[in-house]
């Protein structure tokens, strides 16, 4: 919703309140009012399902006693910190599961990643 519109409709709403409109007063809203409201409830509905999506791994890493951020705060980056991350809080992509499957399983990548440290310990580290 562009500033103007937005100004415009809390103008509306301003002056109905500031005239004492009774709960039964209308608020000719336009085509163009109604698609912004639309749009904004649809952002704000996307942006709580992604954190409600986010928050299983959440709780994954506090069981596993990982701080939140520990791998963006350590050296590994990109793949590799995909790789990391995943692969300590138990929750695999079809992307990191193919990565994993291509150097020989899980096993295989967690050593290449972490030698023989737990998720835990290599996380206290960081």
């Amino acid at each position: 919703m562009e500033i103007g519109d937005r100004f415009s409709m809390n103008e509306k709403v301003d002056r109905m309140a500031g005239e004492g409109s009774s709960a039964t007063s209308r608020i000719v809203l336009s085509a163009s009012d109604i698609r912004h409201i639309v749009n904004d409830y649809q952002r704000e509905a996307e942006a709580q399902e992604a954190l409600h999506r986010g928050s299983r791994e959440v709780e994954r890493m506090v069981e596993r006693g990982l701080r939140r951020g520990w791998v963006a705060k350590s050296h590994r980056r990109g793949a590799v910190g995909r790789l990391a991350c995943q692969l300590a809080c138990g929750t695999i992509s079809r992307r990191t599961l193919a990565d994993v499957q291509s150097v020989g399983g899980a096993e295989a990548a967690w050593t290449r990643i972490f030698g023989s440290r737990s998720a835990s310990e290599a996380a206290a580290e960081e």
